[in-house]
């Protein structure tokens, strides 16, 4: 997790927790994808950010939970956490980001921070291996076939 350089309207640091890094080509050349969450202890949402010869961010709850990210950008400015957002990146060397994914799954549970209000993709994945049955029940039923 990064600590970007600003705070929200609340007194929250922001954050960025990467969970992507990958190298696309484009057009334009080589683009760098960095993907993670961007939060502020209430508000957590996934965002792209894409460097090549320019950068671009985008914020996935635009189409997923607009009212959320609207209620993100009330608290603090747009442009001020974008520039925040790519002052980090820019600052990262390659080796930074590679450790931080490669680490990431070790640190995760750790790391990850709580929201009162979790997006519906994100939902606690539940052990669902009491539900299959070792063998299936219509196979010991000795249901005689319908001879008409």
């Amino acid at each position: 997790m990064v600590w970007l350089n600003m705070v929200a309207d609340n007194g929250s640091g922001l954050y960025l927790d990467i969970s992507g890094v990958e190298q696309r080509r484009s057009p334009g050349g080589a683009v760098l994808a960095i993907s993670g969450l961007v939060g502020d202890g209430r508000y957590e949402g996934q965002v792209l950010i894409e460097v090549g010869s320019r950068v671009e961010v985008t914020f996935v709850d635009q189409w997923l939970d607009p009212a959320e990210l609207k209620e993100f950008f009330s608290r603090v400015e747009r442009d001020e956490v974008e520039r925040a957002l790519e002052e980090t990146v820019a600052a990262m060397s390659l080796e930074e980001k590679i450790r931080m994914i490669v680490e990431a799954p070790r640190s995760n549970a750790a790391h990850r921070p709580h929201t009162s209000n979790p997006h519906p993709y994100r939902r606690e994945k539940k052990d669902l291996s009491g539900v299959r049955e070792i063998e299936a029940n219509w196979e010991r039923a000795n249901i005689p076939a319908n001879d008409k």
